[in-house]
């Protein structure tokens, strides 16, 4: 399992920090800290030597106290990446989350293009257009 995710690991010190870097509101909570170029929250566990943790796993295992189930990714319910509610999130697969985007209709597709015509479609769309095209 990765340490960095045991609920032994959570101080009172990092859940209190952790506490000052979100904002509550009707359902998400906004993490206000540092976030990476998808939106997604981290925090340092400690001191500059220790690791940063995903703010969202954190706010889960606050809730759960347990660890983050290993092998599992998160997945955020409410399709907002930035968002720490533990309500909000669950463990599951890739599959899972690949499903939760597609039902959201957030899923994003890379742009194919057609060799007979030069059409630009998503992947949904481009095999039916394949078959009438070639």
């Amino acid at each position: 399992m990765d340490n960095r995710y045991s609920v032994d690991t959570v101080t009172e010190s990092l859940v209190k920090r952790f506490r000052n870097k979100y904002k509550t509101g009707q359902g998400c909570w906004e993490w206000t800290a540092f976030k990476d170029s998808e939106g997604y929250g981290w925090i340092r566990k400690g001191s500059n030597k220790e690791p940063v943790v995903a703010a969202h796993r954190l706010s889960w295992i606050i809730a759960n106290k347990k660890d983050w189930p290993t092998g599992l990714i998160a997945r955020h319910l409410c399709n907002n990446s930035s968002c720490v509610n533990p309500d909000h999130i669950t463990p599951g697969t890739s599959q899972e989350n690949a499903n939760d985007k597609m039902i959201s209709g957030s899923a994003t597709f890379r742009r194919l293009s057609c060799v007979h015509c030069r059409l630009e479609s998503g992947i949904n769309n481009f095999n039916r257009h394949l078959k009438v095209c070639s």
